[in-house]
């Protein structure tokens, strides 16, 4: 498979209600939380990439340079209106697959594509993904055969309906703690940090 025909998309317009502020923006050793995977796959070889935002969110606080910005105006019903949204432009741009990531998971790697593109000539009609201790994690390959059905998702738990619901065939990876690890209270903030010191 031709690896320009996969995208990225990063999913960043939830509400923060959890953290209590905009957590996308919380300084973190002295970086946006955001910023960490924006500067980790703004040079993929993978693209178009996607960067998914709420109406209004400052992007003259961050850097989305490489990235097709898609403002969710629905972003109050939930991840998977993001998640449509990407898909659209995905179908337009007659991509054959995507890899989805989340704004709040600082420590996914270039290398997890990677990971995941290995598996795709043996798993071409699949879901991709990393497992952590029994948890899906991220970044998730969804391949074009998925596209009308991730169209139909609704609420706030994403390509993990189609996954838990038997409808896709699914791929699991041996994953790491990072590929589960999202920040959304101040605890997570201070895990984040202690790893930061470690590596």
């Amino acid at each position: 498979m031709n690896k320009g025909n996969i995208g990225i998309v990063v999913l960043s317009a939830g509400e923060s209600s959890r953290f209590g502020s905009e957590k996308l923006l919380f300084s973190i050793k002295g970086k946006p939380l955001i910023a960490y995977v924006l500067d980790e796959f703004r040079d993929s070889k993978f693209e178009p990439r996607f960067f998914v935002v709420k109406p209004g969110f400052p992007l003259d606080k961050i850097d989305s340079y490489n990235y097709v910005v898609l403002i969710n105006d629905d972003f109050k019903s939930g991840l998977s209106a993001s998640l449509r949204l990407a898909i659209k432009e995905a179908v337009k741009e007659g991509l054959d697959g995507v890899f989805i990531l989340l704004g709040d998971m600082p420590f996914l790697k270039k290398a997890d594509l990677e990971t995941l593109s290995r598996s795709i000539s043996q798993k071409r009609d699949c879901i991709i993904t990393f497992r952590y201790r029994k948890k899906k994690g991220f970044p998730t390959y969804i391949p074009a055969k998925y596209f009308n059905d991730v169209l139909s998702l609704t609420g706030d738990r994403g390509v993990g309906q189609l996954i838990e619901s038997g409808t896709a065939c699914t791929y699991f990876l041996d994953g790491e703690w990072r590929h589960s690890f999202d920040i959304d209270s101040s605890e997570d903030v201070e895990e984040a940090q202690k790893y930061l010191e470690k590596h």
